[in-house]
């Protein structure tokens, strides 16, 4: 995975804006996953409490918005037994 080089500011492909249609809470998710993981290679643990506080999203919003990143190859989840996922990035 490459690395991001941040300046204070969150990112998303524009690929990514290409797919999203309607949806744009999948967007904002993203936007802060990448706020979370700074744009860093060791990527994002945010729990799906904060991610729905932040993002102004039900969990079940949250959780199917992750499913969709993860599924289309966006963000790649790593499990972490007894701690929240940690949720790398794709900017390419």
């Amino acid at each position: 995975m490459p690395r991001v080089q941040t300046s204070g500011f969150a990112s998303i492909p524009n690929a990514l804006l290409d797919r999203l249609g309607h949806n744009k809470n999948i967007g904002w998710l993203y936007l802060w996953l990448f706020r979370h993981g700074n744009g860093s290679e060791s990527g994002a643990w945010a729990s799906i409490s904060t991610l729905a506080r932040e993002c102004c999203m039900h969990k079940d919003a949250v959780k199917a918005g992750l499913r969709w990143l993860v599924d289309h190859g966006w963000v790649v989840r790593q499990t972490r037994p007894g701690r929240s996922s940690c949720y790398l990035l794709r900017m390419d």
